[in-house]
């Protein structure tokens, strides 16, 4: 019998002045930045459709180095990131 495991999408939402928006990252790295004041179903929804069978979890503390890079872009102070990412699809 083969075990197969499914993939953690851990997820936050990010509040930052106006700005409220879901942020996701499997353990390679960030993976989804949501729509300014979606649902999360926007997440559900995506993940769903790229990584299929992934649990969502919410981690508010995993997320956090990945929230301070997109909060410091956000106010303009960061031009580039240094969080990695795990962008899944087909290769192109």
């Amino acid at each position: 019998m083969e075990n197969k495991t499914k993939t953690a999408v851990y997820w936050t939402l990010l509040i930052h002045e106006d700005w409220s928006l879901h942020i996701a990252a499997t353990s390679e790295g960030l993976c989804f930045v949501g729509s300014q004041n979606h649902p999360l179903e926007e997440l559900s929804d995506w993940a769903k459709a790229r990584i299929p069978g992934s649990e969502l979890i919410r981690d508010d503390e995993r997320l956090l180095p990945y929230a301070a890079e997109l909060i410091e872009y956000l106010q303009g102070t960061r031009t580039s990131f240094t969080a990695p990412f795990d962008f899944p699809g087909t290769p192109f």
